[in-house]
């Protein structure tokens, strides 16, 4: 698919290429540099109508006028876009980003009010110009970039090609899945203790093991022992201690317990792995996961997006899992609180806590926050919110998705609304999962809390915003 791809050249040079970085692997980007008899303006809005997507990003300077005409190139092209119908998106650099070395006002090139003029054009709210985003810098661009492209109108859904994965070679282990990883490296990291506790050593859950049982059996045990197996003597080892163990268990046994429950998510996954394969296939990372309850759904995303958990006793959620705290309007949109607020409410919900819009932390400082707790944690950071409210929008859940993964690295998934459908393959699963680790990892909690968890968590804001 071609997309023309217009604006200014020396002023937003870097802002092309951010353009270009994100899109360049999707659709072939004209831009009008090839050699033509014609004049360039005459050139420029021919190459328009052979394309059938149309970009323009705009700044502070109006650009080159032709002989003869009124108007500068961009804003023909613009006229030539609308002319053909093309499915137009426009990218307007806010003025108080903008260098005042990148402005006609500073070089004199033109009359400023002209470049003005064609900025208030863009945000009359006529019936013939589409909405326009405001960014701020070229990383910004390619955020509002990717959230806007996905909601194109086009002729026909493009099919969605999943390359095979290389076939292995003879001899080498399949790779390791992330929840498998923290197993392995914690047993590694542990081993000198649990190889010491009979409590570990001699317990149902590594069933089949010789008598001097290593960090590597154990693990291939996980991977390879019969899912019903692993996962009822994971039960029963928890309730034989009591469901208050784990939280007043001794460092020692806190190594065990918690080594038992991640060979119980590595068997746990793979219940999933048939399923959330085809699924993979016909789903978008956006879309909720299938599960309604709250910890299958966790460990449903866990498999499905590739990401690991690390659970503490007495928490029902990961402690690499932050469920979302969103009280401003929208994420990233002009005159509702931008982005910076949205920095806000991503720090309040890493430190699970509520938001205090007035502590707005540099981009930068916040990155190297979640660095530094993706360290102590050993694994990704999650964040996830129930697909309601101002998330029941795909398009608002990949937007906010595309800022968290492109600004700060951090997953994100969706969970289930409570009246969403649950598909049958899913249904005993859910239960054997729920039936296991629901006593090791969910917290006393009033009834009510219990009764949400079946019904799928409420969402603060389910009413959403007014649009």
């Amino acid at each position: 698919m071609k997309l023309y791809l217009s604006s200014t050249f020396s002023d937003l040079e870097n802002e092309r290429r951010a353009v270009k970085d994100v899109l360049g692997g999707q659709y072939a980007v004209v831009e009008s540099y090839e050699a033509d008899p014609r004049p360039l303006w005459q050139s420029c809005v021919a190459d328009v109508a052979t394309c059938t997507i149309y970009v323009d990003i705009v700044g502070l300077r109006y650009g080159f006028v032709p002989p003869g005409q009124r108007k500068w190139i961009t804003e023909l092209e613009f006229d030539a876009a609308l002319a053909a119908s093309l499915p137009c998106f426009v990218f307007v650099r806010d003025a108080e980003a903008i260098p005042a070395s990148r402005t006609d006002l500073y070089t004199k090139d033109n009359d400023p009010a002209l470049i003005e003029a064609f900025r208030a054009r863009l945000s009359s709210g006529a019936n013939d110009i589409p909405r326009a985003a405001w960014f701020t810098t070229a990383d910004d661009l390619k955020v509002k970039v990717l959230s806007a492209l996905p909601r194109q109108p086009s002729p026909a859904p493009a099919e969605r090609i999943v390359e095979p994965p290389p076939p292995p070679k003879p001899g080498a282990a399949p790779p390791r899945t992330e929840l498998q990883k923290l197993l392995e490296s914690y047993q590694r990291q542990n081993w000198p203790t649990l190889s010491t506790q009979q409590s570990f050593t001699r317990t149902k859950v590594p069933s089949g093991i010789t008598a001097s049982p290593s960090a590597e059996s154990v693990f291939d045990l996980a991977r390879t022992a019969p899912v019903e197996r692993l996962l009822v003597a994971t039960r029963r080892f928890f309730l034989d201690r009591g469901s208050r163990a784990w939280a007043n268990s001794s460092p020692t046994d806190a190594i065990v317990y918690s080594a038992i429950v991640r060979i119980a998510l590595v068997a746990a996954e793979r219940y999933f792995e048939a399923p959330c394969q085809a699924e993979a296939q016909a789903r978008n990372d956006h879309d909720p996961m299938l599960s309604r309850n709250r910890l299958v759904a966790t460990i449903e995303a866990a498999i499905r997006l590739g990401f690991g958990l690390c659970h503490s006793p007495g928490k029902d959620e990961a402690e690499n899992v932050f469920s979302l705290v969103h009280p401003i309007p929208e994420p990233g949109m002009r005159d509702e609180g931008g982005l910076a607020p949205s920095r806000s409410e991503l720090r309040a919900t890493l430190q699970r806590r509520s938001v205090d819009v007035d502590r707005k932390l540099g981009a930068g400082y916040l990155r190297e926050l979640i660095r530094e707790l993706e360290e102590d944690q050993g694994t990704a950071l999650v964040v996830t919110s129930n697909a309601t409210g101002r998330f029941a929008s795909g398009e608002r859940r990949a937007e906010l998705q595309a800022y968290l993964r492109g600004d700060f690295g951090v997953r994100s998934f969706f969970r289930q609304p409570s009246d969403g459908e649950v598909p049958g393959w899913l249904k005993a699963i859910e239960s054997d999962l729920r039936e296991t680790f629901e006593p090791i990892l969910q917290p006393a909690s009033p009834p009510d809390r219990a009764n949400e968890d079946r019904a799928g968590e409420s969402d603060p804001q389910a009413s959403g915003p007014p649009q």
